[in-house]
């Protein structure tokens, strides 16, 4: 046998618990989201994927994408608010606007 170190073993632990937990919450999500299509007679989710198993894997990376271009246009924002506090240099002048620091 080869040795394991209790820090790659603990690692090890962690995933084989949780890795089945967030799989089963995949499955009981499409579950639901058939049901719930079914209800409304409609075919539900089934674009990605066989029978749509990889829906929830795209919508979590779809809202992943979201939040990350929020997150660009916000510290674009802030950059844009920077430089419009302190006065945006155009050559040997200063741009003038009625934002005051007093």
């Amino acid at each position: 046998m080869f040795y394991l170190s209790p820090t790659l073993f603990s690692i090890i632990e962690v995933l084989l618990v949780i890795l089945p937990v967030l799989i089963g919450v995949a499955f009981v999500t499409v579950a639901e989201r058939k049901t719930m299509a079914s209800m409304q007679r409609r075919l539900g989710p089934n674009i990605i994927g066989y029978y749509g198993l990889l829906q929830a894997l795209k919508e979590e990376a779809n809202e992943l994408f979201h939040k990350l271009c929020a997150l660009y246009v916000m510290i674009g924002v802030y950059y844009f608010h920077r430089l419009v506090k302190n006065g945006i240099s155009l050559g040997n002048s200063k741009l003038i606007c009625s934002y005051s620091t007093n």
